[in-house]
């Protein structure tokens, strides 16, 4: 089994010729307490980085991207009734979908844990020269007004994160 993550805060684990989908434990923390998924239907095709799922959270709803294309060949139905196993267990119980993807060398161009752990190092927020070294300094993420479904950015500016606005840039 080898896990890997898209830039829009998706993982991907190859199990055999699968591909199990879901997002990470970044994504659910920017999204807050998830309370609708919808899934995508058994069998549709997908194409790489075309929207696969909706995950609602009470701030925000969020498109869950496919991160290889293939055939969907199953899905965490579990969620409709538990959508708060994304919070509880994102990579593992609050998966999403399983695809068997028709390229498996796209599964090969997708992000490894390194590449991944640096991309959440450059969202981080730059130290404020008046705030103590171990307190936050950015604002609190507030969702802009009459936003019905924000999608999972490919990058953040500081201090910004996906499916919320960034008060000093709006």
């Amino acid at each position: 089994m080898s896990m890997k993550y898209t830039s829009d805060h998706e993982w991907a684990l190859l199990d055999g010729d699968l591909v199990t989908v879901g997002i990470t434990d970044y994504a659910q923390e920017q999204l807050g307490e998830v309370v609708f998924v919808e899934l995508p239907e058994v069998g549709r095709d997908l194409a790489t980085g075309e929207e696969a799922a909706v995950v609602e959270s009470v701030k925000a709803a969020g498109e869950v991207k496919a991160p290889v294309s293939g055939e969907v060949v199953e899905v965490n139905e579990a969620l409709a009734d538990a959508p708060e196993a994304v919070n509880e267990d994102p990579v593992g119980g609050g998966w999403f979908y399983k695809i068997l993807p028709s390229d498996p060398e796209e599964f090969d161009r997708l992000m490894d844990e390194s590449a991944y752990q640096e991309l959440l190092a450059s969202l981080d927020c730059p130290p404020s020269p008046t705030a103590p070294p171990d307190q936050p300094t950015c604002p609190e993420p507030t969702i802009s007004p009459g936003a019905t479904s924000v999608p999972i950015p490919k990058t953040s500016p500081p201090c910004s994160g996906p499916w919320v606005s960034n008060p000093w840039t709006n």
